[in-house]
């Protein structure tokens, strides 16, 4: 039993994020599905190994005196999700709980629907491209007109509309008001981004 659980701590240290498998991560993690947050099981000596100085066995008891129960995955990190490390291995708290509830990693990136990245409850997660991820990006802080992809047009002196799709920008038409622009962007957003799409 302990080599089994050794060959799984080795196989984490050498895999690339997305390789552990489901099940470990299962053994080592519990999911408050309401809240989406992670919570550290407690752990038998067959997960530790002897050191010079320490046995399993005690190994096993101060880690589980310090870490089991308590919350996993709280650091923010530098793109605001909550991240964490299983075995020196950095992890984002919502692909584990997208794994744990699916029983797989996502096939590619995690929307969090409501685009609050901090929110990890099943329901606010899915399975999307880079591109779609874009899509549900609010406005940007650098924005002037109030509008998701409506901005001032010194030239003509009319508010412009642009729209994102598969990181290609579509001209969307100039507007004398940012009502209009912003309506012209809120019906190609529908169209072209469609669940994905964010107007706000």
């Amino acid at each position: 039993m302990a080599e089994d659980k050794n060959d799984a701590i080795i196989r984490l240290a050498r895999a690339r994020m997305d390789e552990a498998p489901v099940e470990t991560l299962r053994e080592l993690l519990t999911l408050d599905a309401d809240t989406g947050r992670l919570f550290w099981k407690e752990r038998g000596a067959e997960w530790f190994r002897d050191t010079e100085g320490r046995n399993a066995a005690h190994a096993c008891a101060n880690w589980n005196a310090r870490y089991a129960h308590s919350e996993a995955m709280t650091t923010i990190g530098a793109q605001g999700y909550r991240v964490g490390s299983i075995f020196n291995k950095k992890y984002a708290a919502h692909r584990i709980v997208f794994a744990l509830v699916h029983g797989h990693w996502p096939e590619a990136e995690i929307d969090h629907v409501d685009g609050d990245r901090l929110n990890n409850r099943p329901g606010n997660l899915r399975n999307a491209t880079r591109s779609q991820n874009q899509c549900n990006v609010g406005t940007m802080r650098s924005n002037t007109s109030g509008a998701k992809g409506v901005s001032w047009d010194r030239d003509r002196e009319m508010w412009r509309a642009d729209i994102m799709l598969h990181y290609k920008r579509k001209h969307l038409g100039m507007f004398k008001t940012v009502k209009d622009a912003a309506d012209a962007y809120r019906n190609a957003s529908a169209k072209m981004h469609q669940e994905f799409g964010r107007v706000a």
